[in-house]
């Protein structure tokens, strides 16, 4: 495992990626540069922390280091942390993350796809760099390194998170859907916004390839059925 760049020091947020590498990961190191690609094309290149995660199986094992990941960018960098799949494109500018904390202020911002609030979406993640958002990236990353029972990162998460803003301990903002975009969902893809339509777009790589599977079927997140924030 290794970082493979790091971003500069003016930046006001970082933005976090790991991808894996060698034979069984090579289609990743793709997905990686096209998403390198577009963040090079909108201006945030010089945000950018990305980690080189090897010759890794499994599509529920590599979601798991997320949170470790995440955790090493803030640690390395001491600021805000926007996390991006690897098999994401940045189609416009990112404008919403640019004043979080005069705008916004809340430890994490993330995409909740259903109305009851039970669907939370990993990929395009905005971690504020607080003491109560490192404690849930703690807890996250702390039960996601040794769980067996659950199948994706998603669901742990959103159930540590959940406990926590209960007791009041943490604070969350459900992103636009624009910033959590899937390829192949028409709604998304007919989406109109005020910034003219999808901002980041996820292409879910190993959904695409069959990549990583339990018990014969192709890995997917299984969203928590935990109350929203």
């Amino acid at each position: 495992m290794k970082v493979v760049r790091t971003p500069t020091l003016d930046t006001p947020y970082v933005i976090c990626t790991f991808f894996t590498s060698g034979e069984l990961g090579r289609h990743y190191e793709e997905e990686f540069a096209n998403l390198e690609a577009s963040l090079e094309k909108h201006g945030y290149g010089d945000h950018l922390f990305a980690i080189d995660a090897g010759e890794l199986a499994g599509w529920r094992k590599c979601t798991m280091l997320k949170p470790g990941m995440i955790l090493m960018a803030m640690n390395y960098a001491r600021r805000p942390v926007l996390w991006l799949d690897a098999d994401a494109r940045v189609m416009r500018r990112l404008d919403f993350f640019d004043h979080w904390e005069q705008e916004h202020g809340q430890d994490l911002g993330i995409c909740i796809r259903s109305k009851d609030n039970s669907a939370w979406a990993s990929g395009t993640m905005f971690w504020n760099y607080t003491s109560p958002a490192i404690e849930l990236l703690t807890r996250w990353h702390n039960k996601a390194k040794d769980d067996t029972e659950h199948e994706g990162d998603q669901e742990i998460l959103g159930f540590e998170a959940t406990e926590l803003v209960h007791a009041g301990r943490v604070t969350i903002k459900n992103l636009p859907r624009a910033y959590c975009c899937i390829f192949d969902r028409k709604d998304d893809l007919r989406m109109s916004t005020p910034w003219g339509g999808p901002i980041v777009m996820h292409h879910q790589a190993s959904r695409r390839r069959c990549d990583g599977r339990i018990g014969g079927k192709v890995c997917r997140a299984i969203p928590p059925q935990v109350e929203g924030p």
